[in-house]
């Protein structure tokens, strides 16, 4: 669907497009103060009735944290929407009824992920995409509502895959909400999840920025065409993301029952993941011009320039979340916003210094090397874990990417 969206899009509407995606992802962290995360671990510490008044406790406490949310922003829609670009509230209020969707959507798809069932998220995964991409192309085509269309494409399948996940957990009986909630409950989550909340907050004060930083320094054509190799780079965030979630309930489950041998089957699955989405970042990098090519318009060819740097940031945050299954389950969460802290910081700096000399290579530049140094030190910190240390092993890779990266940057600064 790139080619299309790139052939009804130019730069531009793309840059200001990517703008509102960032809003998005602002609104579900606000709206769902990134309890998702906690419920992912503290799921399996309750069973049978327990469980579903748990899962009923924090439904009802997205659904007032959403309400507040909608109310709020429908209030101040007006005001906020100008900062982003004038004359776009409605595109700032559909962003925030699609992030709640999303956030409920999430809600649902964490708990069938623990309950592992992958036929039924696979095939809400194919729903939700068709929709997404086909009720866009209605609404564009066909109504001329432009990028407001594919917005509005987003949020009713977001709405509908929800439907979709809830009916059938329902259904199965994994979930069955009621009127049941349980302030220690809640208390639990909202404190195991305080530490992320803190890393999705810095992470949009920091990690998000260059996007602003290009639209002030170079200007909406410039953030496009850097937003859309981003845009690729998520496809890739996806796999690493659908992986990741369906090994952590088994990870977890045998991490309880043989601690040791659980510590070396990990281990040996990052040799294994590493070489996998290494060989496909080289592969997608190498071919970016044949793939800009295939996907898209000349006006977006210029993408191919920081396509090497998006593709191995995104690397090491797919890295990232193997060392997350151990952390997590010691609970020893608290190194995220100090890692997010010290890895956004650097990420800020760089691209306030970069983005004016080196403009889109810079800002690309700084993304790489901050999800780099934040990648480093969980990796680092979970080392202390495995009786049988594997620090060199993990620094001879994240040594090999590095060298890669920067070798690639020199060679385009001297071209």
């Amino acid at each position: 669907m790139m080619k299309y969206y790139t052939h009804v899009f130019t730069p531009e509407q793309f840059g200001i497009l990517s703008l509102y995606l960032i809003v998005f992802k602002y609104f579900i962290t606000i709206c769902s103060l990134d309890v998702q995360s906690s419920v992912s671990r503290l799921y399996f510490d309750y069973k049978d009735k327990e469980r579903k008044v748990y899962i009923s406790t924090v439904f009802w406490f997205l659904v007032t944290i959403c309400s507040v949310v909608l109310i709020l922003g429908m209030f101040l829609s007006e005001k906020i929407s100008i900062l982003i670009y004038p004359e776009t509230e409605d595109m700032f209020i559909l962003t925030i009824i699609a992030a709640i969707f999303s956030v409920f959507l999430t809600f649902f798809t964490r708990i069938l992920y623990n309950e592992q069932k992958s036929t039924i998220l696979l095939k809400q995964s194919i729903l939700q995409t068709t929709l997404n991409h086909g009720l866009s192309v209605i609404f564009i085509a066909c109504s001329s509502l432009g990028l407001l269309g594919r917005l509005l494409g987003q949020t009713l399948a977001s709405m509908l895959s929800l439907l979709y996940n809830y009916i059938v957990a329902n259904r199965i009986g994994i979930v069955s909400i009621s009127r049941s909630f349980q302030m220690s409950m809640l208390k639990s989550t909202l404190l195991l999840s305080m530490p992320t909340l803190l890393l999705a907050v810095q992470s949009m004060v920091f990690l998000y920025m260059d996007r602003f930083l290009i639209k002030y320094y170079i200007g909406e054509n410039a953030l496009g065409i850097y937003s859309f190799a981003f845009m690729l780079g998520q496809g890739l965030a996806i796999l690493y993301e659908a992986i990741y979630q369906a090994i952590l309930p088994d990870v977890y489950k045998k991490l309880k029952t043989d601690y040791e041998s659980s510590l070396k089957t990990i281990h040996i699955f990052f040799k294994k993941y590493f070489v996998f989405v290494f060989v496909i970042t080289i592969c997608i990098s190498y071919f970016s011009d044949v793939i800009l090519v295939v996907i898209s318009n000349p006006n977006y060819y210029e993408s191919s320039k920081v396509i090497p740097y998006i593709m191995f940031g995104f690397m090491m945050g797919g890295l990232y979340k193997i060392p997350t299954l151990v952390i997590n389950f010691h609970k020893k969460i608290w190194i995220y916003p100090i890692a997010s802290m010290f890895s956004s910081m650097i990420n800020l700096v760089l691209n306030i210094l970069l983005i004016p000399i080196l403009g889109i290579i810079g800002a690309a530049l700084a993304s790489f090397l901050g999800l780099f140094v934040y990648s480093s030190i969980l990796q680092i910190y979970t080392n202390k874990y495995y009786l049988e240390k594997r620090g060199w092993w993990v620094l001879i890779s994240y040594a090999t990417v590095f060298i890669i990266v920067m070798g690639n940057f020199f060679m385009d600064i001297n071209v």
